[in-house]
């Protein structure tokens, strides 16, 4: 006579609260594990058993499945935005640049939301053209948006009078979709945002095949050029994600990694991340920025004057729109703003662009 004990069964409520990969599993134990004791009686009922689970398995694997587990990826990412009320981080980052020929430099950089769609965004960094093979550094590039008024502010560059600095103030609020240097908050906090995110729902793919990210195990998903590794718990964590060059070719093109920490009150954010760009052959690293938080706060009460700018410096051009009129003047310290004609601001202002990558004076005023 037989001594082996029959093992309880998984409860089903319990199986249908699990990961999808994980529920997979599950299933299977479940129904292995109670007519198992049945196979040394029985021979027969083992290859028909295993027939049985060997189906069940293939159907597991089908899109329906996969699908299932995008639902379980996209309601943990739903959780985790509708549980971050406000979000304020500070970091530096050092980068370094191909074109950019004083060597590695620190950048600081400053990002805040809230749910009542307040922006902030600020970030010294190296200018996005690249004339005469050389970018110039530019200071105090800041976007705000306090739900009324929005401002989008160019600095000056990092050579002495380089040129004049150039603010946009309207209504609508700034966008930052799918904006590569943030791309390490956009992935944790807002990756399907309608103005700010970087994927939409609709798109996301996931791939058959689990990865290992250094001692981490993650899954893969797709949309469209990008290709998103999350943690394969019940966080999905966003750990990587590579924009490739063209749907033709497995080349990246931007790459980012992310390394998480959490808070006192155990709330995840990104502790440190590095963004590389990379060259025509998908090999060569042009541009890579090592950044590391240095300061967090989530679900604070952020004050109003975070999300505005009201005091430019001496020289800055400032185009304001109100109601669809526009209008331009030259902020002059100690002196009323001067008025000038559009056509002669548009001058400027090329000229402005010319000067951010070529190093001449700037207008004075």
């Amino acid at each position: 006579m037989s001594t082996y004990e029959t093992p309880k069964q998984i409860p089903m409520t319990a199986i249908a609260s699990m990961p999808g990969r994980v529920r997979r599993s599950a299933v299977v134990t479940a129904l292995v594990l109670p007519p198992a004791g049945n196979f040394r009686r029985n021979p027969p009922l083992a290859g028909i058993l295993w027939g049985v689970l060997a189906g069940i398995y293939l159907t597991m694997q089908s899109p329906l499945c996969a699908a299932t587990e995008i639902d379980d990826i996209l309601a943990a990412w739903d959780a985790r935005a509708e549980s971050v009320s406000s979000v304020h981080l500070k970091w530096t980052s050092i980068v370094t640049d191909l074109y950019f020929p004083d060597g590695p430099i620190r950048c600081p950089g400053e990002y805040a939301f809230d749910r009542e769609g307040r922006y902030r965004f600020d970030l010294d960094n190296l200018s996005s053209d690249v004339r005469d093979m050389t970018r110039v550094y530019v200071k105090n590039s800041k976007r705000v948006y306090d739900g009324r008024r929005s401002v989008v502010l160019f600095g000056r560059s990092g050579r002495p009078d380089n040129y004049f600095p150039t603010a946009f103030i309207g209504e609508a609020s700034p966008s930052f979709e799918g904006d590569f240097r943030i791309w390490p908050v956009l992935l944790l906090y807002q990756p399907l945002d309608k103005d700010h995110g970087i994927f939409q729902r609709s798109q996301l793919r996931l791939k058959d095949s689990e990865v290992v990210d250094g001692d981490t195990r993650c899954l893969v998903l797709t949309a469209g050029l990008l290709e998103l590794w999350v943690t394969a718990d019940e966080h999905y964590l966003p750990v990587r994600c590579v924009q490739k060059q063209s749907k033709t070719s497995d080349s990246a093109s931007l790459e980012a990694r992310v390394s998480y920490l959490r808070d006192v009150n155990e709330s995840w954010y990104p502790g440190s991340w590095v963004l590389l760009r990379y060259g025509g052959d998908g090999e060569t690293v042009i541009h890579s920025s090592d950044a590391i938080v240095e300061s967090v706060a989530i679900n604070e009460t952020l004050p109003e004057e975070l999300f505005q700018i009201t005091e430019f410096e001496d020289g800055t051009w400032i185009s304001e729109s109100v109601n669809g009129e526009r209008t331009v003047q030259i902020v002059r310290d100690g002196r009323p703003n001067r008025r000038v004609r559009r056509r002669v601001y548009r001058r400027q202002l090329r000229v402005s662009l010319q000067q951010r990558t070529t190093g001449a004076s700037r207008q004075t005023c």
